[in-house]
């Protein structure tokens, strides 16, 4: 009869055991699966300082923090550790598409960290909320030229300074072909993929010697590189304005029809 009477209070206890255990655990089941992973999805893109795209940046992701009670908590290392984390970090990676645009989806709300890189600029690391009611915006990346890259824009004094990059350089300073260094240092970069400083080199060469066409039809080549038509377009007819007995006029010709019909 005792050990009868016993059962529904023991039975109680450890109802009440497991209710406090859930309770406990509410906070974390309910906080880290909807900040780490969810159905919210996220889209932005990534450009370079001309405002060109980037393609084939890489974008990572590494959930940092979540949201409890309107407030935010900052990622622990023994709070939530899913299979697919390395350590205690949830991270997701993808890259930048041929118009350097890039998408995540299936992500939960939180706070995040965004590491954008690329092999021709300066990685840019960037904390931002992703919202689990709200629609979230497109986010945009600007990206920095690197080591080898120019502070904000080409200058004289750039180019001296890496004239010993290329071969002659040194002698084009001594001649004062500031505009023949423009181009070699250009092609350079081109060479070694650097799209966005090519430009820039090409476009200073047009600056120091405004009626030369060399400088346009490098830029109407890269330009057509970087996917920008309207660009290309305005540079080839500009160079054909001012070399129109070039032997490469009849070939940009061509690629001007090529593009308008585009």
């Amino acid at each position: 009869m005792i050990r009868l009477s016993r059962l529904p209070i023991q039975r109680g206890r450890f109802v009440c055991a497991v209710c406090v255990m859930l309770f406990w655990l509410v906070p974390v089941t309910l906080l880290y699966p909807q900040s780490g992973r969810g159905k919210i999805r996220i889209t932005g893109d990534v450009k370079d300082e001309l405002n060109q795209p980037v393609s084939g940046a890489k974008v990572e992701i590494r959930f940092v923090a979540g949201f409890s009670g309107g407030q935010m908590v900052r990622f622990r290392k023994l709070d939530y550790q899913p299979s697919n984390a390395e350590g205690s970090d949830v991270k997701f990676f993808t890259s930048t598409d041929s118009h350097g645009e890039w998408v995540f989806l299936n992500i939960g709300h939180g706070r995040w960290e965004f590491t954008i890189s690329h092999n021709n600029f300066a990685t840019l690391k960037k904390e931002m909320d992703v919202l689990l009611l709200e629609k979230n915006p497109k986010i945009s990346f600007v990206l920095k030229k690197g080591e080898l890259a120019l502070s904000d824009q080409v200058t004289i004094e750039v180019m001296k300074k890496n004239a010993h990059l290329i071969e002659g350089g040194l002698e084009l300073i001594k001649k004062n072909e500031f505009h023949m260094l423009a181009i070699k240092l250009g092609e350079f970069c081109l060479e070694k993929g650097e799209l966005s400083e090519a430009i820039s080199y090409f476009a200073l060469a047009a600056e120091i010697k405004p009626k030369w066409g060399e400088p346009h039809l490098r830029l109407g080549y890269s330009f057509m590189d970087f996917g920008d038509k309207k660009k290309a377009l305005k540079h080839f007819e500009i160079f054909l304005k001012l070399d129109s007995q070039s032997i490469e006029a009849e070939t940009v010709k061509l690629l001007i029809e090529t593009l308008k019909d585009m």
